[in-house]
Parts: structure tokens; sequence; C-alpha cells
């Protein structure tokens, strides 16, 4: 078989004309050693030193068409080597002296000497890699699972969020904001919903002016009114639709008022412009009754009532509507599995008790009977409804299970309330004993719990551990433990449109915020409308140019956005198809119509609109930036948080803001076991060679003995040459971030177990056997 050798993964076979016609033996290197002679002692000390480097040479020779260039180049190179009489092994080798290439072209021989160091490792054994399991999640309100004790976040994103309110315009039915007083009973109507109060004098009806004059389209059919609401009343009222031109009750409108969430359809047939009509009963009494009436065109009963806006959909100039962003002042909060946090107080009021006084002893909740029925709540009760300004609100994931549990039989039942976004509520529902599931509904955010108690004795005092966790299991009790992370974005606005959002996260110790957002203000002076389009009969203005702004392949294209006074839709749509409304062209322009004010005919009109009707604009960014966070409170608190730890078991994670609660994007890394064994198969020890990926602190040990402390925080991964005590990142020596005795860290023959403590979810190892 041919001799060769291969250098730095090049094989002597594949260069022109080149023959290894003799390979070095097989030899141990030598011991360096230290003789120290001691008088009155015979002999002398031997110290060993270690191994020395030595030299191996091999002959080589040229046959054929040989390429002289190329055998040149193939050895001018260090790096590792491979003998084909030890196929198995490699050696770190460099070419010190001078090879007589002159006398290798004349005679078609040389002798090239390499100088290896004295350690040859495997060309077979693989890396071995210790990983842990990445554990994600986004939301603003987040449940890990199988998270280690005290676990840094190895990601970290705060994300932005937009909410505008949107209507159709499909309400036909619109009565002025008013309260006003009629036969004894007071009359409150507020964006459309009615209410009364207060017992009749006397009988007769109120004529309420519409706020808009509405025209029925004579098509008989296709006008419908519903009306929906609640009530406490034992007696009702009439609503009815008058016709305008006398107020006479158009036939067939005039219904019972409902009661009990129950909705009334009601069929118009008149072609005539309408008013409305509020009739009560004399001596009859009207306690917080309430209902919404809607008019809406169509042959199919409509109940999902929507606020009036004019008639058209909304945002529009008539009827803007806020544009909510994550700014100011957001908290994220940190707990573990058990979201229940054991108070008697909120805001300096006391939590909702009845049959009992309440107070507590560290995590435990004590409760001193003053009746046989004992109630502990976090909302309180009015009227059959649960409110959560008397406690506290837990944040809670939307259909979602939660399962009670109780460490104390006099708990026959808990009750639970959930909360929407607005802190409405939703209902609750009874979990009966000590331990039960409780589902939260579709829409809710936010939930309170109250606990009752029966066949208590008076006088005394009961000790109750409460827990509430995801899932449908109870498990062991922990106490509620929690870290709260005030963020003050000050100037910053985190927004998000079309499917991506803005947000802030950290790049090698450094905080950015990712914009993929831009916003403008239209206000007339420094940012105008530049023209009015040629339409005819269409108030079309256009802005100026928007150079960073995504535009669309055609103007038949929606780039969705966001405007205070103006919907989304196409440039098209707004130019061609007489639309209300803003939308981006091709050539990143935007159209605006004023389609619902035929009164601003002119650019300068339109400007003159814009300098008290501010508009804002949110919109794609066509190129995302990223900018430096240079504000050192935001950076404090964002530092904070990016030190917060995860809790064994399970983390849950929320955030609450002004108004609407950001988003967080979460990733950490579990290792169940973090223990690596590597079995060094040589004939001597080892020092290998190892990359981490982390975060943090990480304490890394070596058969039970701690070497190396590494600081990650400013870099996620580092690779430690421990035999040329190096350590590095990018090729770039980091030997600071270390801390340790690299002499210490050395591989025995046969099994090692290396350990280590902190945030690390990759440990790789190489070089890990040795031989001589």
């Amino acid at each position: 078989m041919m001799n060769n050798i291969i250098l730095n993964g090049v094989n002597s076979n594949t260069i022109q004309g080149l023959i290894i016609q003799e390979l070095p033996p097989i030899s141990k290197p030598a011991i360096r050693t230290e003789i120290e002679e001691i008088d009155g002692r015979d002999g002398d000390v031997i110290t060993k030193l270690g191994y020395a480097a030595y030299d191996k040479q091999l002959s080589i020779g040229l046959y054929g068409n040989y390429d002289i260039n190329q055998v040149i180049s193939f050895f001018d190179t260090s790096g590792v080597v491979t003998f084909s009489n030890e196929p198995d092994k490699y050696y770190n080798y460099q070419i010190l002296n001078e090879i007589d290439f002159e006398r290798l072209v004349r005679f078609r021989t040389a002798t090239v000497t390499m100088h290896i160091q004295p350690f040859k490792y495997s060309t077979t054994e693989t890396p071995q890699t210790l990983s842990g399991t990445v554990i994600t999640g986004e939301g603003n309100n987040i449940n890990l699972v199988n998270t280690t004790d005290s676990g840094l976040f190895t990601d970290l994103q705060k994300k932005g969020d937009t909410f505008q309110q949107t209507y159709s315009g499909k309400n036909l039915c619109g009565i002025p904001n008013q309260t006003i007083t009629f036969n004894g009973v007071d009359i409150t109507i507020q964006d459309g919903e009615i209410t009364l109060n207060g017992t009749a004098t006397s009988t007769g009806t109120k004529q309420l002016q519409p706020i808009k004059t509405t025209t029925l389209n004579g098509n008989y059919t296709n006008n419908v009114i519903y009306i929906s609401g609640t009530s406490s009343s034992s007696d009702f009222a009439n609503f009815n639709i008058r016709k305008a031109s006398d107020g006479t009750i158009i036939s067939g409108t005039q219904t019972n008022l409902i009661q009990n969430n129950t909705n009334i359809q009601l069929t118009v047939s008149e072609n005539t412009s309408i008013i409305y009509g509020i009739y009560v009963r004399n001596n009859t009494t009207y306690t917080n009754y309430k209902f919404k009436p809607q008019l809406v065109t169509g042959t199919t009963a409509d109940y999902n009532w929507e606020q009036y806006v004019g008639g058209t959909p909304s945002p529009n100039p008539d009827y803007p509507q806020e544009i909510k962003t994550i700014t100011g002042n957001n908290n994220v909060t940190i707990c573990n599995k058990n979201i229940y946090n054991p108070t008697t107080k909120v805001n300096g009021i006391d939590i909702y008790t009845s049959g009992c006084t309440a107070a507590l002893n560290n995590d435990v909740l004590q409760l001193t009977a003053t009746d046989t029925n004992m109630i502990f709540g976090t909302g309180r009760a009015v009227g059959g409804n649960y409110y959560y300004d008397r406690g506290f609100l837990m944040n809670i994931k939307p259909s979602t299970k939660y399962t009670f549990s109780i460490d104390n039989s006099i708990v026959n039942r808990a009750y639970f309330n959930s909360y929407d976004e607005n802190k409405k509520s939703l209902g609750g529902s009874n979990v009966y004993g000590t331990t039960g599931t409780y589902t939260t509904p579709s829409n809710a955010k936010y939930m309170t719990a109250a606990i009752v108690c029966s066949n208590a004795v008076i006088g005394t005092t009961y000790n109750i551990k409460v827990q509430i966790e995801v899932g449908d299991t109870a498990t062991e009790y922990e106490t509620y433990t929690s870290q709260t992370y005030p963020i003050s974005l000050g100037n910053i606005e985190l927004c998000s449109t079309n499917g991506t959002e803005d947000y802030i996260y950290k790049n090698n110790g450094t905080w950015y915020k990712h914009s993929v957002i831009g916003k403008v203000i239209l206000d007339g002076i420094n940012n105008v409308f530049s023209s009015k389009s040629s339409t005819t009969n269409n108030n079309v203005f256009v802005t100026n140019v928007i150079d960073d702004i995504l535009s669309p392949s055609s103007n038949n294209n929606e780039i969705p956005g966001y405007s205070n006074y103006f919907s989304s839709t196409s440039a098209n749509d707004v130019y061609s198809n007489n639309k209300y409304g803003f939308g981006v062209r091709t050539d990143k322009k935007i159209n605006f119509g004023f389609t619902l004010s035929s009164s601003i005919n002119t650019k300068e009109l339109a400007n003159s609109w814009l300098s008290t009707h501010n508009t804002e604009l949110y919109y794609p960014l066509a190129t995302p930036t990223d900018t430096e966070i240079t504000d050192s409170t935001l950076l404090s608190q964002l530092n904070a948080l990016g030190n917060a730890t995860t809790y064994l078991g399970a983390t849950n994670i929320s955030t609450s803001g002004d108004g609407l609660s950001p988003i967080l994007y979460v990733e950490t890394v579990a290792v169940d076991d973090p223990t690596l064994k590597i079995t060094n198969s040589g004939n001597t020890t080892a020092k290998p060679i190892m990359t981490l990926y982390g975060t943090g602190t990480i304490n890394l040990s070596l058969n039970g003995e701690q070497i190396f402390v590494i600081d990650l925080s400013s870099e996620n991964y580092i690779t430690i040459d421990v035999a040329n005590m190096e350590a590095y990142y990018n090729g770039i020596l980091k030997n600071r971030l270390v801390t340790g005795n690299y002499e210490n860290f050395v591989l025995n023959q046969g099994e090692n177990e290396i350990t280590f403590t902190g945030t690390l979810y990759s440990l790789t190892i190489s070089n890990y056997s040795r031989w001589i």
C-alpha cells in the first residue's frame, strides 16, 4: 500500500507527481526534566516537566509529470498531520527547517523535517455535546413549563402592539349624548346607550332628535331596527320610531323595551325621515334601565350592536378613533407556578370579606369567623355581578384551564370571575370542593377568585393556603414568589401593523429598538397636503413623499396602517371610487379622501383643517431600522429585566402598561442533567477544547472541582483551548472572560465528569482523548 500523509485535510496522493517514500517511525516523545544535585544527598532529584516536542522526518520523491509549485505549496503549511502508518491519529506540526527543493528536482528525492508537538489525537472521535432544551414563549401572559431554577433568559424581546377601535358604520340610529329629565325619569344617552332612572310622574313620550336625519329608502323590508339591553325594572318602557314630519309613530315600530338581555327586531315600513321616542308609564320605577337601539339596512336581523359613527366606517374625519400603542410606563412580572398572590388589601382598600376578618401571615391566609359562613374575595358582589375594584386582578391567558387547590377543608367552593382587556366583567363560575378546574373565556385577560367557607365556628381562626396554576392537575403547593420589573419607555413608542411589530432587543451587551413602523403627524404647517387630485367632484388630497414608506406593487393594493381620522384602504379606492380614507400609492405618495365633507374642497381648506385636526399616520417602513437605546434610566431597567430568572418547574410572565400590555418574547434553556460524562480513551491525560453557549455567569467544574468562572454577559459564546491556555470569541482573544487555572482542567484516562451552574444551553468538547 502506498504511503501517504494528510496535511490539514489534503492527502499527498492528490499532489501531482509527489511520492512519500518513507514515513517516520512511531515513537514516544522524550520527557523534559530538571535535575538538581543536593549537597549531602546521594544521587540527584529529577523533576518531570512534561513531554518535549520533537522532530519527525519523512523522505519524499517525485515522479512523472510533477508540479513542483504544487509540492512547495503543500509543504508550506502548519497545522495537523496524519501519517498513513497511524491513520486514526493526528499530530500538531510545523515545518521549521528549510526543504531542499532544488535537490528534490535534481535527484528526485528530499527529506522533510516536521516539528511535532508531543501529543496525538484521535481522527475518529467526534465532539461530545451537552445541549439544553430551548423553551420559548410570546405574549402578554406566558406560561413556561419545565424551567430550571434561577435560569437566565437567553433571549428577550419587548414587542409593540397597536389597537384602534373600528366600526363598520352600519348603525344609522344616532342620538346625541345628553341627560334630560322627562316626567320624573332621568334619561341619559351616552355613546348610543340609553339609561333610565327614576319613577315616572305621568305617562308620555319624549321625542329624541337624531344626530343626522335618516331617510328610509322605501324598500320597506330592508329597514330593520333591533333593540337590546338589560333592566332591573319590574316594568317596561316603550321605544318607537316616528315620522320627522309630524312626530307620529310609524306603524308597527312601537315596542316594549326589553329585559334580561333579550333582543327585539322590528321592520320599518315607511319611506320617510325619522325621529325616535321613549315612552314611560305613570308610577313606574326605572332602576338603571339600559338599552341600545340600532337601525340597520338589510333583510336579516343583526344583533351585534355597534356605536353610531355617522353611518360611515370609522375612523373618519367626523368620528376619529384613538390609536393606542405601547408607550409610557410598563411592567413585567415574573412568578412561579402559583399565580395567586395572597393579600388582604389592594391600594389600601380591604379585599371583600363576609362573615370573617382577614389577616395574612407570610403566605398563609388567616380567616377568623364572625359567622358560620365566610367569604374572602378578590372582587365585590354588586347586583349579582363581581367587580374587580375591591381586590387584585390576576393576569391570565384566555381559553386556558386553571386548577384551584387549597389545603383546608373548611373551604367548600371557590368563585372565579373573568374580565376582558377593558376590565369589564365576563361572568364567573363556581368550583366546588378544595380543588377543581376553571377555564377562562376566549376574550379573558384578568381573573379574580373568591373562596367560600361553610360550617365555620365563630371565633375560630382558619389558616388557608391557596394555589392557582395553569393546567388540569393540582400539584404540590408553592408559596407565590415573583419579580417585578418597571420599564419606562420615555419617548419610545412600540407599534405593530400588518403582522409585524417594533421591538426592543439586546445584542452583544447593547440594547436597540428595531423599528418596522414609521409615524408622521400631518399638522397643516410642517406636514401638509401638497396637492389636490384632479378627479371631478372628489375631494382627494395628496401628501408629500414619505421616502421610507413601504409602497404597494399596485395602486389597487392596500398597505395597512393606522390614522386617527382616516381608515386604511387602497389609493385607487380613495382616488377613483370616491371612498374616504387613506391609501399608499406606488410612488410613495398618499391619497387622503374627504368624501364625508364636501366643504373641504381646496388644498388650502384641507391644510387649514389639518392645523386643528392633527392627523396621525402610522405606516410600515420600507426598510426596518435599528437604533441604539441611550436613555440611562431605560437602560438600567432593561438590564435589570435582562438579569431576571426563571423558577423550577414552571414560570409565569405577564405584562401590563398605561394602555396596552406589551408583547414579550422570551427564550430560556432547561438542562435536565447539567452533567457531561467524557471518556478519555487515550494513554495519557488530555487538555480539551471547549465551546460554551450561554448567558450570564457560568461556573464550570471537572470531577467535582470548580475550575473556571466564565462571564458570558456580553458575549453569547466562548471557545476555551485548555492546552494553549486561550479563550476566544469569533477569533478574538477573550481571556479576560475566563477566570481559573488552566493547568487544573486535565481529563484523566477513562471517564471524567464535567458539570456547570448558570444558564448554559450548549457545551461542546473536542480533543478529549490524547496519546503520546
